[in-house]
C-alpha cells in the first residue's frame, strides 16, 4: 500500500516518485549504478561520473549520458539549453537592432536598446528644438510672431475713452431720445451712475446706432436700475462687447420711453 512522504527515498527495493513509494522487484544492478523504479514498476539505472556527468540505462535497455556538472558553473562547464522558437522571438537576438520608434515591435533585447538610446539622449542632451533666440508663443495653437509681454506698465497713452454727461431722454421713434456713446463697435469697461431722483430710474444700453434706436421699442442689451438718491458702479476688466454701436437712454422703467424727473449723472469708460 503506498505511503506519502515529503522527500525522495532510495532503497534496495523501492523509490519514492511524486510523493508515493513505488514497490517493485529489482533485478541485478550493473556495477557502479544505482537503481530507481518509476510509478510503472520499471527499473532504471544511474551512474555518476567523475566529470559530473551521469550515465543512464533505461528500463528498455537504451542508454544516454546527462552532461555535467549540474548546478552553477562557468559557461564552458555548464549543461547547454535551448530556448523554444517562440521564446527566442520574444527575447530577441543578443545583437538585435533597436526598433526605429518607441511603439514599433521588437524583442526584449531590441526594446532595452531603444530605452538605453532614449536615456542617453536625455542625459547627454541637448534636447532637439526647432527654434532659437526669441521664441514664438503659440496661444491656442495659433502662431504668434510677437513675444508676449506679461508685465503691466503705466503709460501716458492708450487706455479707454470716456463719456461723461447728465442724461435725460424721452420720446419714441427712431433716433428720438437715445444718446450716442460710441457710434462704432466697441466695448464698455466701466461705468459710474448717480440718480438724484426720489424714485428708481433705469439706464438702458443698446447695441445699435443712435439713429436706429427707438425708446420703448428697441430691446436694450442691458437695463440697469439705479436706486433713488443712489448710484451704481462697475468695472469690467475684460470688456462688455457691442457689435454695432453703444447707445444709452435714461427712463423710469427698464424698457420704457418716459424720462426721469431729472437727469442721471453718467460716466462710461469704453473703447
Amino acid at each position: 500500500m503506498p505511503h506519502n512522504y515529503s522527500r525522495w527515498a532510495y532503497g534496495a527495493g523501492f523509490v519514492l516518485l511524486g510523493g508515493l513509494i513505488a514497490w517493485a522487484a529489482i533485478p541485478s544492478v550493473p556495477s557502479g549504478y544505482q537503481v530507481i523504479v518509476d510509478a510503472y514498476s520499471t527499473s532504471h539505472y544511474l551512474k555518476p561520473n567523475a566529470d559530473g556527468s551521469i550515465n543512464v540505462v533505461g528500463g528498455s535497455g537504451s542508454t544516454a549520458t546527462i552532461s555535467g556538472p549540474l548546478g552553477r558553473q562557468a559557461d564552458a562547464a555548464s549543461v547547454s539549453t535551448a530556448l523554444s522558437t517562440e521564446d527566442t522571438g520574444l527575447v530577441g537576438a543578443l545583437t538585435e537592432t533597436a526598433p526605429g520608434t518607441d511603439t514599433a515591435s521588437s524583442g526584449l533585447n531590441g526594446r532595452l536598446q531603444r530605452i538605453a538610446q532614449r536615456l542617453t539622449t536625455l542625459i547627454t542632451g541637448p534636447l532637439p528644438v526647432s527654434q532659437s533666440g526669441t521664441w514664438t508663443v503659440q496661444p491656442g495653437n495659433t502662431a504668434n510672431t510677437t513675444p508676449w509681454l506679461v508685465t503691466e506698465t503705466p503709460a501716458t497713452s492708450g487706455g479707454v475713452s470716456h463719456y461723461s454727461a447728465n442724461v435725460t431722454t424721452a420720446g419714441s421713434g427712431a433716433g428720438v431720445g437715445g444718446v450716442a456713446v460710441d457710434a462704432s463697435p466697441g466695448q464698455v469697461y466701466d461705468y459710474q451712475i448717480y440718480n438724484g431722483n426720489a424714485t428708481v430710474c433705469y439706464i438702458q444700453f443698446f447695441d445699435q446706432t443712435q439713429a436706429l434706436t427707438n425708446l420703448g421699442t428697441t430691446v436694450p442689451k442691458r437695463s440697469i436700475g439705479i436706486p433713488a438718491n443712489g448710484g451704481a458702479n462697475l468695472a469690467l476688466p475684460n470688456g462688455w462687447p457691442f457689435a454695432t454701436a453703444i447707445t444709452i437712454g435714461a427712463t423710469t422703467t427698464r424698457a420704457g420711453s418716459t424720462a426721469c424727473g431729472s437727469g442721471l449723472d453718467i460716466n462710461i469708460g469704453y473703447k
